[in-house]
């Protein structure tokens, strides 16, 4: 499974963003980013840093799709919030 790509690429949809503007706020080519996205290759360690740094993501989630979970110090408001942002998709995430 290609967890950093799939993540990239989810990133890049909940922005709005076409591939090669995307690329151009992290500073690679459209066509790195496209074999990013595909599996094709993986990202130098200062691509991880631009695109964390840009688009205000985790380097945990970026790399493995999960995040540090302080779930059960959250009350059960919190958390039913949280788990109702997370079913929704990408666009109704921006939306929101």
């Amino acid at each position: 499974m290609n967890t950093i790509g799939a993540n990239i690429k989810q990133l890049r949809k909940i922005h709005n963003l076409n591939q090669t503007d995307f690329a151009n706020k992290i500073g690679v080519s459209q066509g790195s980013l496209s074999d990013l996205e595909s599996g094709k290759g993986k990202p130098a360690i200062e691509t991880v840093f631009s695109i964390c740094s840009e688009f205000g993501c985790s380097y945990e989630w970026l790399l493995t799709g999960k995040e540090h979970s302080t779930i059960g110090e959250l009350s059960g408001t919190v958390v039913e919030l949280l788990q109702t942002v997370k079913g929704l998709n990408p666009r109704e995430q921006l939306e929101l």
